[in-house]
């Protein structure tokens, strides 16, 4: 029995271009929603003061939109069209090869990374912040201002941190080990840090969750013995609304993060183009901000019409 043709790259890479052309749209929807989100709270500096994490996380989220704009939608969509139109191409059966170096270079995977885990520290300042709201309400008020400045630059610490070691893996360490095109996040800082990056950002989101549920548990327990009526009144909504934000980011980040945690231990073959559609999940979370950290609050709301 004669064995099943092998496929060259241009059958598996035309593939893709649905895949890619559809990171552009939510992509470019994600940066669009998460720029309005940021103008719309810049734009008073009652919620200025008061959701200063907010900010940050539309900002890490509208980076994320981006890095699958330009790199994973509409850069890799040029180049793969290009390809596709040379005669060569049909007769390849792997992608060409160049240096980790030229990889870790080009600044989408820069992009990816803060997107990836930017927005993971930020679930994770919340849910510190929702959880000292409710259970240390007293020393909450006084330190509530400095706390949302230090948690926000210690995200972005923590993120730039990261980032300089990717680099530093991708420039240096292995700068000279060759890597396949296109120049994924895999090829440009190498198999460790990208386990790392899926790891380290379902962390971040699953703490999150623990905390803000944490917090959630306490104040209803607050409710049921009718303690600290003043401090349930005002935060109660804040809880929920983050309630619901941790666990869209269980559900669109944590869960396919952990999924390719383990594909990369090879425990089971994926088809690609399946992965490739796993990760719009990671962008639909991007764009579903515009509802999360956007439209759900009704101050949010209020301050739209205002502006109109």
């Amino acid at each position: 029995m004669s064995s099943l043709p092998r496929l060259t790259l241009y059958d598996t890479t035309k593939q893709f271009i649905p895949v890619y052309w559809t990171y552009c749209g939510i992509g470019l929807f994600a940066f669009i929603a998460n720029l309005f989100i940021v103008f719309i709270y810049l734009s008073s500096a009652q919620l200025r003061s008061r959701f200063t994490l907010f900010i940050g996380l539309a900002i890490a989220e509208g980076i994320n939109g981006a890095a699958f704009l330009m790199a994973a939608g509409f850069k890799r969509t040029i180049r793969i069209a290009r390809l596709l139109m040379e005669d060569s191409f049909r007769t390849m059966y792997s992608y060409p090869r160049t240096l980790r170096s030229d990889c870790a270079l080009q600044f989408e995977n820069s992009l990816f990374v803060i997107g990836n885990q930017g927005p993971a520290m930020l679930s994770l300042a919340l849910g510190i912040e929702r959880f000292c709201a409710i259970r240390f309400p007293t020393t909450y008020r006084h330190f509530k201002e400095k706390m949302f400045h230090v948690l926000l630059i210690l995200s972005a610490v923590i993120c730039i941190t990261s980032l300089c070691v990717a680099l530093y893996i991708g420039l240096v360490i292995e700068k000279d080990l060759l890597a396949s095109l296109p120049c994924t996040l895999s090829n440009a800082f190498g198999f460790t840090y990208t386990t790392f990056n899926y790891f380290f950002t379902a962390f971040g989101h699953t703490a999150g969750f623990i905390l803000n549920f944490a917090a959630f548990w306490i104040i209803q327990n607050f409710k049921n013995i009718g303690r600290n009526s003043q401090v349930i009144a005002k935060e109660i909504e804040q809880i929920r609304l983050m309630n619901f934000v941790s666990i869209c980011s269980v559900i669109m980040v944590v869960i396919p993060n952990m999924f390719l945690y383990v594909t990369r231990f090879n425990f089971f073959t994926l088809d690609y183009v399946i992965l490739g559609w796993l990760n719009c999940a990671f962008v639909s979370r991007s764009a579903f901000s515009l509802h999360l950290l956007g439209f759900r609050s009704p101050r949010f709301r209020q301050r739209v019409s205002e502006v109109g």
